[in-house]
């Protein structure tokens, strides 16, 4: 896997989420397609490693348990349960966009890892 793909970031678990209509101040009347998102969160995993996958999701890498699931990971990516960085109801977990980071202090993005060896590396901390 390119080392681009892979980040840290704290996993977050939305505790609370409503729907705000945002209204036009001169005439107090809703507009129509507009409405803000209050979300509230607890922290559920901080420092988790996450594989940025093809569809903007990105999937904990401690859900990785199978041959299987590495080769979703590599080809398909899309068979294993995904977070987003915008939760859409209560008790989502989410990735929180602003404690994303790369991996690797490397300036080399492309060059290729080992998931199985970022897994024990964690694991051995």
């Amino acid at each position: 896997m390119k080392l681009k793909k892979i980040y840290t970031g704290t996993i977050r678990k939305c505790s609370a989420y409503s729907l705000q209509q945002l209204y036009e101040k001169s005439l107090d009347t809703p507009v129509s397609g507009y409405s803000h998102a209050h979300i509230e969160s607890k922290v559920e995993k901080e420092n988790a490693i996450l594989i940025k996958i093809k569809n903007g999701k990105y999937v904990d890498i401690d859900i990785l348990k199978t041959l299987r699931d590495y080769l979703n990971i590599y080809f398909a990516e899309l068979s294993l349960p995904s977070l987003s960085i915008h939760p859409s109801k209560e008790g989502e977990l989410f990735v929180d966009k602003d404690s994303l980071a790369h991996y690797s202090n490397s300036k080399d993005y492309n060059k290729q890892i080992s998931l199985k060896k970022i897994k024990k590396k964690k694991f051995k901390k």
